[in-house]
């Protein structure tokens, strides 16, 4: 068994499922083997200054990064590649700014 990415959503399922688990779309032959390997670890780029993986593994560094800078983090979504954070006090706001982080591509 081997992990691909779905060709729907991009989520990390099994070669041989017959659907994905994230979002439901059927996996046919062509999808098997177009398919390339799933990264298991993020790379950067830095004449292109851009990072590289698959969506959970850049929320996961992007999560690390924010508790890095003893910001808290709000929520993290693997599947989309998201994270909501919430920042140390700054100058308009006593509890922090919120904002988020969201994978392009």
């Amino acid at each position: 068994m081997a992990l691909i990415a779905c060709p729907e959503c991009e989520r990390q399922i099994s070669d041989k499922a017959e659907h994905c688990i994230g979002c439901g779309a059927p996996l046919t032959a062509s999808d098997l083997s177009a398919s390339a390997p799933v990264p298991t670890f993020v790379t950067y780029n830095r004449s292109t200054d851009t990072f590289t993986g698959t969506k959970a593994l850049l929320a996961r560094l992007c999560s690390q990064a924010v508790l890095d800078l003893k910001w808290k983090v709000d929520n993290i979504d693997e599947t989309s590649g998201m994270v909501a954070f919430t920042t140390g006090m700054t100058w308009g706001s006593f509890s922090g700014a919120s904002g988020s982080v969201a994978q392009m591509g």
